[in-house]
């Protein structure tokens, strides 16, 4: 098939097919009738398109010149519209074959394709394929209906290489899929800075799409599957009856937002890194309802989740969890709203991996209240991320509670009954020491778990650095152990100065325990193991009370 086909420059018709002609002045009329703004928004796009620069490596990176494969086919192209019924032949009358042949031949002319509106659905019997900066726009998603017999509908697929492509941009039709709505690049494409893999996609678009699948139980299925995708909009989109709504890999700055509606699909979001790519995934003001097994699935290494409505009340047990999230960087969940009763959905938040935040904050319900939480199976998380982040978990002004490792309250008074200095717990003000054991301390159900190792193996420092204490001073522990007996080493010291150390023997259930009763410190630092390998049993710290004496 030609690059070049259709309508040539001076109007003269091309051969379309056997029985195709167009007559120019038969659609004056017709193209008279096409809302200015429409025509406005579609000129503008195409100039915004041409207008985008090729680079390289990252989104600062240098300046180079195109893929000449790339150059020459843009270069073909006119940047005005096309009428796709007028200009190309795609009606509803037409065979699929027909229809897909010069649905082709129109975004390979034409950047701007306006579809027409018909009673009857348009079918294509294959795959179009949509270089960059085309835009396909209909007259509406309850006039203009795409039917794909395909495995996909639309699709692009970048050559190796760093430069930044233009994405297609759909809006106003609707599209019923056998398979994929619209897949941009692939999840064996390669995902790198360099010429090794696929070029990077930017800033697709779905304005006012309606998405229809097989069914939720078809599998493969998705409205889109995105790869090495970056600042993809869906905005005021329906999707719905596909085994995945919106499925990504190693996409940056996804955005589904203005009432975007995901519905009747197994798993309605699924976004997943790759490396370093994947982060940034934004959901806001959306609409995600009765999916078959999952809302949202994520591996997302920057979640935001704001503004929603979820919702699950047909009386069919969920199998996986509402949110089944692989923690990594930031996940922040702030003012949604879920209805998705404990009956029906038993498992609220499965979380794996560990983060830098993790924050859930001013979400609601109206109805019954949520499911469970698993947090690393055994709610547990590290305290500290690395060397130098401390992991931060913050559930705040919630409906209902979660049960979580620990909840991170810094600002916030923390007060028992003793006159203190320091109070230091997992989720309080104060500072656990980043060496030793300290990088792989865990926090199960708000305590500091010590397991038993030989000499140091884990010691974990205690201290206030916003506070410092010195003189003398009372230290207590509230802290238990798994097994009957097991000892713990405390030892109070003056700087990097270890003092005389104290054993104290623990019980299976939390008790308030005096290590030190009236000792002089200067710059005071509490270092803790567990030593006591005979019994092997752990220590589960959950407050530290150091106060003056």
């Amino acid at each position: 098939m030609s690059l070049r086909s259709g309508r040539s420059d001076d109007g003269e018709a091309q051969a379309l097919g056997p029985s195709y002609e167009p007559t120019f002045e038969t659609h004056l009329s017709r193209r008279a009738s096409v809302t200015g703004l429409a025509l406005l928004t579609a000129a503008l796009w195409a100039r915004h398109a041409d207008a985008q620069p090729q680079r390289t490596g990252s989104v600062a990176g240098p300046a180079t010149a195109p893929d000449p494969m790339l150059a020459a086919a843009a270069a073909s192209r006119q940047p005005h519209f096309a009428l796709a019924d007028a200009d190309y032949g795609v009606t509803a009358s037409a065979s699929a074959t027909a229809n897909a042949r010069n649905l082709q031949r129109a975004v390979n002319d034409r950047r701007v394709v306006l579809l027409p509106g018909s009673s009857d659905p348009i079918e294509i019997s294959d795959p179009i394929v949509v270089p960059p900066g085309t835009q396909i726009i209909g007259a509406g998603a309850g006039r203009t209906v795409i039917r794909a017999l395909g495995a996909q509908a639309f699709s692009f697929r970048a050559p190796n290489g760093t430069a930044m492509l233009e994405g297609p941009k759909l809006a106003d039709f609707t599209l019923q899929c056998a398979n994929v709505g619209l897949a941009l690049n692939s999840r064996q494409g390669g995902f790198t800075d360099d010429s090794s893999s696929q070029c990077y996609i930017m800033r697709p678009r779905l304005e006012r799409m309606r998405l229809i699948g097989p069914g939720a139980d078809t599998p493969g299925t998705a409205g889109v599957d995105w790869n090495l995708v970056f600042s993809g909009v869906f905005d005021q989109c329906e999707i719905v009856g596909f085994e995945t709504g919106i499925r990504t890999l190693g996409c940056d700055f996804t955005a589904v937002m203005n009432r975007t509606r995901i519905w009747n699909c197994g798993t309605l979001i699924d976004c997943e890194r790759t490396g370093y790519f994947g982060s940034g995934m934004l959901i806001d003001g959306a609409d995600l309802l009765i999916p078959t097994r999952r809302f949202l699935r994520s591996s997302d290494h920057h979640l935001i989740v704001r503004n929603t409505y979820f919702e699950k009340q047909n009386g069919r047990p969920l199998p996986g969890p509402v949110l089944d999230l692989a923690h990594s960087y930031m996940t922040l969940f702030t003012g949604n709203r879920f209805e998705t009763p404990r009956p029906e959905c038993p498992m609220f938040l499965t979380v794996e991996g560990e983060g830098a935040l993790f924050l859930f904050e001013h979400n609601s319900y109206g109805g019954p209240g949520w499911g469970e939480v698993s947090w690393n199976r055994d709610n547990s998380a590290r305290y500290m991320l690395n060397a130098s982040i401390r992991q931060k978990i913050v559930i705040r002004n919630n409906r209902q509670n979660l049960v979580v490792p620990f909840n991170t309250t810094e600002g916030e008074a923390v007060r028992n009954e003793r006159r203190d200095l320091w109070i230091i717990a997992p989720g309080s003000e104060g500072f656990v020491g980043a060496f030793n054991y300290a990088e792989r301390c865990r926090v199960q159900d708000g305590a500091f778990v010590l397991p038993a190792a030989r000499r140091y193996g884990s010691l974990v420092r205690f201290k206030d650095p916003q506070r410092p204490v010195s003189g003398p001073v009372s230290v207590h522990v509230l802290a238990r152990s798994d097994i009957e007996g097991t000892e713990m080493t405390v030892n109070a010291m003056s700087g990097e100065i270890a003092g005389s150390a104290v054993r104290i023997g623990l019980s299976r259930d939390y008790q308030w325990r005096t290590a030190y009763e009236r000792v002089e410190r200067e710059d005071l630092a509490l270092d803790m193991f567990n030593d006591d390998v005979q019994r092997g049993g752990r220590s589960f710290v959950k407050m530290v009370v150091v106060e003056r004496a």
